[in-house]
């Protein structure tokens, strides 16, 4: 089997904007089901420490949300919400990713959730208890509507429509399934 390049493939194989933001959008309702499950059976099985529930929900956000697509995508290329839509995420040789180009693909949001959840005690101590709250807020907005123009911007200024995230991690995210426009993907061999 000869090796593969995105070169050789045809273009609309790259047309993936709207798929990609409706497998984001299921990706991330079947996220906070998985999370609702798990919080619900900790709730059943621990109930004396409803004290420490908030931070229990913020690990339990970051290992669920980030396990999710780093595992998915390594395994099986797609999460859940991707193989509805068919689409798939590949190498730049349209081979399988491997587990250092799923984490960094995540890579940029994990920094962000490391912020977010450092951020309002960083903000409690230079604003005091009074303030931290609302300035807490205005910041994860802001640090997140940034990230995602900035992802938005390089994946539409690119002709393989790859993100920064993408760009990151080395990969692209193609079309697949039974539409006939589409080149059929084969595994690359080295």
């Amino acid at each position: 089997m000869e090796l593969r390049t995105l070169v050789d493939v045809d273009a609309r194989t790259f047309r993936t904007g709207w798929r990609r933001l409706v497998a984001i959008s299921i990706d991330l309702l079947v996220v906070a089901g998985m999370e609702f499950l798990l919080l619900a059976a900790l709730r059943i099985h621990l109930p004396h420490v409803k004290d420490l529930l908030v931070s229990r929900v913020a690990v339990l956000d970051a290992v669920v949300g980030f396990a999710y697509p780093i595992v998915l995508h390594r395994l099986f290329g797609q999460t859940f919400g991707k193989w509805l839509t068919k689409v798939r995420l590949v190498a730049l040789d349209l081979g399988p990713i491997t587990w250092i180009q799923a984490v960094f693909r995540e890579l940029p949001w994990m920094v962000l959730v490391m912020l977010r959840n450092a951020m309002p005690s960083i903000l409690l101590r230079r604003y005091g208890p009074d303030d931290w709250a609302a300035r807490w807020m205005l910041w994860q907005l802001a640090l997140v509507a940034a990230w995602i123009t900035v992802d938005l911007i390089a994946m539409l200024s690119s002709s393989r429509r790859r993100a920064l995230h993408d760009l990151l991690a080395r990969t692209v995210v193609v079309r697949v399934g039974k539409d006939r426009r589409v080149a059929k993907m084969r595994w690359a061999t080295t």
